[in-house]
C-alpha cells in the first residue's frame, strides 16, 4: 500500500467517527500484474444516507491519481 495513502487512513481513525472521511483502504493483488488499491471516502452521514436510498445510482466516471 503507498505511504501516503495509509498514512491518510491512520490520521482519519484516530478523529472522532462522524469526522472520519477516508474510510477503509485495501489493496487487492489478484486482479492483474499491477496491485489494485481500492479506498472508500465517505462521511457516516453519507453513508447513512447511501444505505437509505431506495433508488441509488452510480457516478461510473473516476480519475486516476498520478502514480497508482
Amino acid at each position: 500500500m503507498r505511504i501516503g495513502v495509509k498514512a491518510i487512513y491512520e490520521e482519519h481513525a484516530k478523529l472522532a467517527p462522524e469526522k472520519q472521511y477516508v474510510r477503509h483502504v485495501e489493496c487487492v493483488e489478484s486482479l492483474g500484474p499491477k496491485p489494485f488499491y481500492i479506498i472508500v471516502c465517505m462521511f457516516p452521514a453519507m453513508s447513512k444516507l447511501l444505505i437509505e436510498a431506495k433508488r441509488p445510482t452510480i457516478d461510473t466516471s473516476f480519475k486516476r491519481a498520478k502514480g497508482y
